[in-house]
């Protein structure tokens, strides 16, 4: 069982500043934050540190405590009580939230307004969550259901993929890198695309940045995706299902168990991934 006392303002700190070993959630809401239909973003970002969330993906404590709640729900009457921190525990992560904060104003006022309007680029690869994968990814066990339509089918005609390990990355154009793989269970609840899957089917849930308002379907669900592993070159072929709100930045993907077993042993969580839509 995960213990929260372990956790003290200076560990805290350590796992925000350890960025070499584990991600820490963005401070801010990703894009496309159902602001309004899920909690808090402040409150869970909090929460998500006192835990110690960013160490549990591939675990069964992630999926159960490291997703956000609707905001019609509370830890009470919705999550298991391991999954409430400890007085303490909120405290120090509270206080790491607040220099996180006072950080990010400092480098607002002292970078100055830029000149020019530059390309955006994809978030810095830094390892960790989650992606559940454990969950991983981010994104896990029993997750917590991610906000969807009411799930109209079980399916997985659509979820053909291939596990390769001799494919040459470098004849693959327009590969998005910088994120990471994680995966996660499906439990039979249906996914932000309103479908549901079984664990061996190969479908994903991409970050909220790339599938966009969660609250309802995306121009990206079923769509296929290819994913390499960028340490071995293994590849999979994915059909898009769901949303992933807790991936570890913009380019990470959330992969089902059946998919991320066709990239890297569970044992390893998390991986670097390199990825396109086709």
């Amino acid at each position: 069982m995960f213990s929260l006392s372990l956790f003290s303002a200076t560990t805290l700190a350590l796992f925000a500043l350890n960025t070499q070993a584990f991600v820490v959630p963005r401070t801010n809401p990703p894009p496309g934050w159902a602001t309004g239909y899920l909690e808090d973003y402040q409150v869970y970002h909090t929460r998500y540190l006192a835990l110690g969330c960013q160490f549990q993906h591939g675990k069964p404590f992630f999926d159960s405590c490291c997703h956000p709640m609707l905001a019609t729900e509370n830890l009470k009457d919705n999550r298991a009580p391991e999954c409430t921190p400890s007085p303490d525990a909120s405290a120090s992560a509270a206080a790491v939230v607040a220099t996180e904060d006072c950080e990010d104003e400092d480098a607002d006022e002292s970078t100055p307004a830029p000149t020019s309007t530059a390309t955006p680029t994809p978030e810095p690869s830094f390892t960790p969550e989650p992606s559940s994968a454990p969950e991983p990814s981010s994104s896990s066990t029993d997750p917590a259901p991610s906000p969807s339509p009411s799930p109209s089918s079980s399916s997985s005609d659509n979820s053909v993929s291939t596990g390769n390990s001799n494919i040459d990355v470098s004849s693959v154009s327009n590969l998005i890198t910088g994120g990471f793989g994680t995966f996660f269970y499906q439990n039979g609840v249906a996914g932000a695309c309103g479908t549901v899957h079984s664990d061996s089917d190969f479908i994903v849930a991409m970050d909220t940045a790339q599938y966009g308002d969660t609250s309802k379907q995306s121009d990206l669900c079923g769509k296929q995706v290819q994913i390499f592993n960028a340490k071995n070159n293994k590849s999979v072929t994915c059909t898009i299902a769901d949303a992933c709100p807790t991936c570890n930045n913009g380019n990470s993907i959330d992969l089902s168990v059946g998919a991320f077993q066709q990239l890297a042993d569970l044992s390893e969580g998390l991986i670097d991934i390199k990825w396109k839509i086709l």
